[in-house]
């Protein structure tokens, strides 16, 4: 049987406590005290959360409030930035009681922070044309180390929301004294979580009422120490997905249990969009005409729409969650992600070619897609075109890149297919090291008055296209200004610069560049000291930790190799060259050879990195591996007249 509670009895017993905690107040300080905080969270730390109190509060199928209570110290300048508060909100968001204060080392009120101090403005992007996103942000800064400031809000959601995810401890160099997260929802609405990296990550739930609220919440984390090559943080820090099952989102209902519901929801909101003008059909009809090869017909239509669109940003429909219809961009020539990626597959279903509108995350996410928990946890758009036993992944964005290549934001990721059936999670290709290849050859010539000419050639593959892709579109007077500085050569002339995009299946882009420098041997005595290795040197190692604390994380590269062929003039003998190296461990692989041809000395190279995590007591040994292949790459041949 439910005990009722009287209010006034209840309040006579806890009215002693109430005052003795008041009254103990100034017995225990400023509760914001920096010497407050447990000596053990300082430890490796630029700035220690004190509290971090949210609540996400759901009223109705379409309307939710989320309020935070933040207080952080800051205990380092580089931390500073950590001090600010940024809060997002649009039409669907209202921003309400903003309020924030500032604290000195003690832990006393230095002052509250003033109506003006947050800035309110449009986070529409330059590209952008239609976009009702805006940011309400703060710019503090304080003379004084430490400080603490506190901050308190509260977000309406108006006609519809998410669930949000809980992330206690966001960066590395921030310890967390106290931090809590609380749903409160109807007790007949189901959603899902699942917790990350903590063993012990439950909820306390109770039932007030019709309300079910539940309660998770995390004390004495203490700060993860930064480190070079250190793994992900999603991977090292506790954290909490949490997603709707049904929602509705603008009037509009859907079901987030699986990814294949969710799909359903997506292709809901592009359905009967894809009608195009009869001039449009008569024009796609009219240029594959006599065409059997599907993926010529997919460059014909992709490289159509790149020449008649642009993209801006437009943040409208559904939550800018639904695309323009292609009608609409092919009349205007502009759309975003959602709007070009539709248009593009309604060209090319006219013509006759599948594919898919696909979502993906562009970019670094802060934690990857989880394919066993189904959530909103995607910000771009592209689109998949399957031809038989092949894929094609067009990014229809950028007017320039040629087709199939969608850049390492889009690359080796789980992403959603939207099709007919609903979602289908798959990834995008991660190119192994020989679809995501730069190679180059350099033919050097010394001259007898010490002179260096090259001409260098290269050709960048894969993701590596990106290295050089931008810089082929400015003009000559920019291309010369860019190598002038990043050449690793001194005073470089240069006398010509060419691109040349070549199309396949994986597309690649020739760099041509011819130039002379007077500056590249140097003297000893008689000797003249020439490293064959003019351009493709490794430059910085990561730096020396008496004590390592995480693992090694070893990301896989591209292949890079290199053939220089040196022309050396009658007036020199090649007295002297360095040994061949060849370095292969579970780090990479690295080969360095030299070679003489009578006149002619020729440097081979060749490198690329494993992935893989490492133990930390590897650290050194990953050191080793970096620092040999420096040296090798400094080596010198030694000439004498």
């Amino acid at each position: 049987m439910m005990k009722r509670i009287n209010f006034f009895s209840l309040l006579a017993k806890c009215l002693p406590v109430v005052l003795i905690l008041a009254s103990g107040s100034s017995i225990a300080g400023n509760i914001y005290d920096v010497s407050n905080i447990p000596e053990h969270l300082k430890e490796d730390a630029i700035a220690v959360m004190r509290q971090n109190h949210r609540t996400f509060e759901v009223t109705s199928e379409r309307r939710a409030s989320y309020t935070e209570h933040r207080v952080i110290t800051i205990l380092e300048r580089r931390a500073e930035g950590l001090a600010d508060l940024f809060i997002s909100y649009d039409d669907f968001r209202r921003v309400r009681n903003v309020t924030g204060t500032i604290y000195d080392a003690n832990g006393n009120k230095v002052r509250d922070l003033r109506n003006h101090e947050f800035i309110d403005r449009s986070a529409a992007s330059a590209f952008s044309l239609y976009e009702d996103n805006r940011i309400i942000y703060t710019d503090i800064y304080q003379s004084q180390l430490p400080f603490t400031v506190e901050f308190e809000y509260e977000v309406e959601y108006r006609r519809g929301f998410f669930f949000p995810d809980w992330f206690p401890q966001q960066r590395a160099g921030v310890a967390v004294e106290q931090a809590s997260f609380t749903i409160i929802t109807p007790r007949d609405m189901d959603y899902r979580y699942k917790a990350y990296n903590h063993d012990d990550m439950e909820p306390v739930v109770t039932m007030p009422r019709s309300r079910m609220v539940s309660k998770w919440k995390l004390e004495d984390l203490s700060a993860i120490k930064y480190e070079s090559h250190m793994p992900p943080f999603h991977r090292m820090v506790p954290y909490l997905l949490v997603g709707s099952n049904e929602f509705q989102y603008d009037r509009v209902p859907g079901d987030m249990r699986s990814w294949e519901e969710y799909g359903k929801w997506f292709a809901s909101l592009n359905e009967g969009r894809q009608s195009l003008p009869g001039e449009t059909r008569q024009k796609l009809h009219a240029m594959t005409e006599g065409i059997d090869d599907p993926m010529e017909k997919t460059r014909i239509v992709y490289e159509y729409m790149q020449s008649r669109t642009r993209y801006v940003s437009i943040q409208l429909g559904i939550g800018g969650f639904q695309p323009f219809d292609a009608e609409s961009v092919d009349e205007t020539g502009y759309g975003d992600c959602k709007a070009l990626v539709n248009y593009t597959q309604a060209m090319l279903n006219e013509v006759g070619i599948r594919s898919y509108y696909t979502l993906i995350h562009y970019g670094a996410a802060r934690i990857p897609v989880k394919p066993e928990f189904p959530a909103k946890a995607f910000n771009h758009a592209i689109l998949c075109v399957p031809l038989g036993q092949d894929t094609l992944w067009l990014e229809c964005t950028d007017n320039r890149i040629p087709m199939g290549f969608i850049g390492s934001n889009n690359a080796n990721r789980h992403v959603l297919l939207i099709t007919p059936e609903g979602g289908k999670l798959t990834r995008t290709p991660s190119y192994g090291h020989d679809g995501n290849h730069r190679q180059r050859n350099i033919r050097a010539y010394l001259r007898p008055n010490q002179q260096v000419e090259f001409e260098k050639t290269t050709h960048y593959k894969g993701l590596r296209l990106r290295d050089r892709f931008g810089i082929s579109f400015r003009g000559s007077g920019d291309q010369i200004r860019y190598y002038q500085e990043h050449l690793p050569i001194n005073n470089p002339e240069i006398l010509e610069i060419s691109f040349s995009l070549i199309p396949g299946e994986t597309p690649s882009l020739e760099e041509y560049i011819h130039a002379t420098t007077n500056q590249y041997v140097s003297r000893a005595g008689a000797r003249v000291l020439l490293q064959p290795n003019i351009i493709s040197r490794m430059e910085s190692v990561p730096p020396v930790t008496r004590e390592r604390v995480h693992p090694v994380h070893v990301s896989a590269s591209g292949l890079y190799t290199d053939t220089v062929r040196w022309e050396v003039p009658d007036a020199f003998e090649i007295s002297f060259i360095p040994e061949d190296i060849e370095i292969d461990n579970d780090f990479g692989y690295y080969k360095a050879s030299y070679k003489i041809d009578d006149r002619v000395l020729l440097y081979s190279r060749q490198f690329y990195t494993r992935s893989g995590t490492h133990p930390p007591e590897r650290y050194e040994a990953f050191i080793e591996f970096k620092h040999s292949i420096r040296n090798a790459d400094r080596a010198q041949v030694v000439l004498t007249r």
